[in-house]
């Protein structure tokens, strides 16, 4: 048997108890205050102190794990987080409160390497930066720059502002940035990412966003160029523009995306992918996505696909124009992954090619696998090429009429009487066919649909 050493064992009673009594100590020692700094133009901040004139004032004074509220009012200058974790929030939201780099030559804010999770920018119209010169990362985000660090953006308007890349917000570097209920409106980039750009190993998520009137030479409302992992739920992209390449919304290449409850709108662009341009060893998933009205010069209204794993389910194509595949464009494959595109529970419908594939056009060398999806009314034709047929397709010239709830052929008093008896609340919004607008209950509106439909 072990004998054990009883001045061995003395010593390492009094070490534990020495940690117990610094530990004690630690925990009842005062923890610095955290300190609310307030800021309003002419230091006028009704009472509360400490009150700057300048948004920066208030950050130069403050440390890690403070908040600065702001008051309401143009704030002139461009502001620098200098690396500090701090909670940066306007006490009455963006319609009132304004950081402006007009006339400044400068991007309107900057969140460099340092700032940690807990950082914030929450309430702000960002407005009138530029970052034009130098390389990257310098001529990046003209509203907002996020350089490895960590921020949250919520309830923000980013408006004209300008760079090369990423006119009004740019993730660089591993950053890793969530923005929540943001406007990003009529930004540019001369380059990529007129809206924003999420770039080198950076990942991001937004939420309820909106992404309108942002222009770039490729990728109008983002560009994604990353090794990180990126998420976009109920968020619009309408009105963007690719003036000189894909992607009127956005372009994928080499990264991780996903996609839930998105709308894409009249998008433009003049290469391939009117709505989104997906390139380059991307994998990309779209759940309840809608792409309606977008338009490319050359293939793919909605969607041009080359080297990806991409997946659509539950989407809708429809009233997309593109020179071939009005919906969606596969290029020929190549590289680290083959194309290949898979959509399910879907709608293509109503879309149009001035050459081929009116819904769909498939180059070979890439593979469409599609199951239980409608593809109708698409014009010179619904899909050109070879693809796998997983069933439960429906695929035909005409589209059938919705508003023919009884499948006569004919809308007249018999479907009025079945809307009617279903008036109210979809009890089941996926099994709820009446409800011809999907808005989960069927009410006049649906009815205004139905008489549009009628005969």
């Amino acid at each position: 048997m072990t004998r054990i050493n009883k001045t061995n064992a003395l010593h390492v009673r009094t070490a534990i108890v020495a940690a117990i009594i610094a530990l004690t100590a630690a925990a009842a020692a005062p923890v610095a205050a955290q300190t609310t700094h307030y800021a309003r133009p002419k230091a006028d901040c009704g009472g509360n102190t400490p009150c700057y004139a300048a948004i920066q004032d208030a950050i130069n004074a403050s440390v890690n794990n403070d908040t600065i509220l702001v008051l309401p009012g143009m704030y002139n200058e461009a502001i620098n987080y200098n690396g500090k974790t701090i909670e940066l929030r306007s006490t009455d939201g963006p319609e009132v409160t304004t950081i402006t780099a007009e006339g400044l030559k400068t991007r309107a804010v900057d969140v460099p390497a340092g700032s940690g999770t807990g950082t914030a920018l929450e309430g702000f119209t960002i407005t009138g930066g530029v970052s034009t010169a130098g390389e990257i990362p310098a001529n990046t985000g003209g509203g907002i720059r996020v350089l490895e660090a960590t921020l949250k953006v919520i309830d923000c308007v980013i408006e004209n502002n300008e760079s090369t890349w990423g006119g009004g917000l740019a993730i660089l570097n591993e950053a890793i940035v969530t923005v929540e209920s943001t406007q990003l409106y009529g930004n540019a980039a001369s380059s990529a990412g007129g809206g924003a750009i999420v770039f080198s190993n950076a990942s991001a998520e937004f939420t309820n966003c909106l992404f309108e009137n942002n222009s770039a030479l490729f990728g109008g409302g983002i560009d994604v160029n990353t090794t990180g992992v990126v998420t976009l739920d109920a968020c619009a992209f309408i009105g963007n523009e690719a003036e000189s390449s894909g992607g009127g919304a956005l372009v994928i290449m080499n990264t991780s995306a996903a996609f839930t409850n998105c709308l894409f709108e009249n998008n433009i662009a003049e290469l391939g992918g009117g709505g989104i341009h997906l390139n380059q060893n991307s994998i990309a998933t779209f759940d309840a996505c809608e792409f309606t009205g977008n338009q490319a010069d050359s293939g793919g209204g909605a969607i041009f696909t080359w080297i990806t794993l991409s997946e659509f389910t539950n989407c809708l194509f429809q009233n997309n124009i593109a020179e071939s595949g009005g919906g969606l464009n596969l290029f020929a494959s190549g590289g680290i992954f083959s194309n290949t595109v898979s959509v399910t529970s879907s709608e293509i419908v109503g879309n149009s090619a001035t050459e081929e594939g009116g819904g769909v056009f498939i180059e070979p060398g890439s593979e469409l696998n599609l199951g239980t999806t409608t593809v109708c009314g698409n014009l010179p034709a619904n899909i050109t090429g070879v693809f796998n047929d997983l069933g439960d397709n429906t695929i035909a010239n005409e589209c059938p009429n919705p508003a023919d709830l009884n499948d006569d052929g004919v809308v007249n008093v018999f479907d009025l009487l079945i809307l009617l008896e279903n008036w109210g609340e979809c009890a089941d919004p996926s099994d709820c066919p009446a409800d011809l607008n999907n808005d989960g209950t069927v009410n006049v509106f649906d009815l205004l649909i139905l008489l549009e439909n009628w005969g």
